[in-house]
């Protein structure tokens, strides 16, 4: 062992290389280390908002990729807020600045929640744009590809490229399917999977940044108004109300109901598992109070308006 990480490291080969879960144990016993817990990874939806960069990448990011060529700074001054910022400036038309989740995000249920994508940018490049891209993992599959997701900044229509600081927040259900380059072009065929999310990337898509300069601060993911989630009650769309929250043993579900029809009550796993169908019958005002039996705390609520016929499912983690 030469080194703590790469070839001659600590960790497995092929690896995160993240402590706790991929240190090669045989050799680091060998060595004469302590050993952690072992760790193993086991993905799940992200259900609150999280930040991708701050004064620097946070933890559970790498560095995903640098342009071909230009000036890609992580640690540039003038920042919005703090000490750092990102900096751009000459990166070849496609030069991509990655972030790469070290593990996998599961983003559906944030995506499904209405969050955002937020980031601070300041520009003088008027006639320029940036594409901020979502990357899916490249399964196992010969017709899978790794997938994006785009949005584009364009000065003329979305971006006040002044020379001064602005936030941006765009939701996560404006990125578009755009296809996927695997060594050839594959035009989208509205694959990208929200629960294999691999990176984020900053994106001289349409031309080459020559002579223009952009600045990236404090990007992060964050979760929608709706649904709530805490230690008090939920309510969405004024007419849905779960409480309480965390629920130890009994859930009550108070709902409204302005249309005639049927409703649906289901209880589900952060893994989308069926757990326990509550309502199924007549659609009207009223309470259900129903013993789980286990301590549940909802994480969210969806409700789906079909004809005259009202689903809600309830989406439950386990916090002990």
């Amino acid at each position: 062992m030469w080194d703590y990480q790469g070839g001659f490291g600590l960790f497995n080969k092929g690896s995160n290389e993240t402590f706790e879960y991929d240190i090669n144990r045989i050799m680091a016993e060998g060595k004469g280390f302590t050993l952690p817990p072992y760790k193993e990874f086991v993905m799940k939806p992200d259900s609150a908002s999280f930040d991708i960069y701050t004064d620097f990448m946070v933890e559970g990011l790498q560095y995903g990729g640098v342009p071909g060529g230009g000036v890609a700074d992580h640690f540039a001054k003038g920042a919005y807020e703090g000490n750092n910022c990102v900096y751009l400036t000459g990166t070849p038309q496609y030069g991509a600045l990655g972030f790469d989740f070290t593990f996998n995000k599961d983003l559906s249920m944030l995506k499904n929640a209405n969050s955002n994508i937020s980031l601070w940018v300041k520009s003088l490049a008027k006639d320029a744009t940036v594409t901020l891209r979502f990357l899916d993992t490249k399964t196992a599959d010969l017709t899978d590809h790794p997938w994006r997701m785009d949005y584009t900044l364009v000065s003329t229509t979305k971006a006040p490229f002044d020379g001064k600081w602005h936030n941006f927040t765009i939701p996560l259900k404006s990125f578009q399917y755009v296809g996927s380059w695997d060594g050839a072009w594959f035009n989208s065929q509205n694959k990208f999977d929200w629960k294999t999310v691999d990176k984020f990337q900053i994106v001289a898509e349409r031309a080459a940044l020559t002579g223009n300069k952009f600045w990236f601060d404090n990007i992060k993911i964050v979760r929608g108004e709706s649904p709530l989630v805490g230690n008090h009650e939920i309510q969405v769309e004024s007419n849905v109300a779960v409480y309480p929250n965390p629920a130890p043993e009994k859930v009550n579900i108070r709902f409204y109901a302005a249309l005639q029809g049927k409703l649906e009550v289901t209880i589900h796993d952060l893994s989308e598992r069926l757990l326990k169908s509550l309502h199924n019958g007549d659609c009207t005002s009223g309470v259900l109070a129903d013993t789980l039996g286990m301590k549940l705390e909802i994480e969210e609520i969806n409700q789906k308006l079909q004809n005259q016929d009202k689903n809600i499912e309830l989406v439950f983690n386990y916090p002990g």
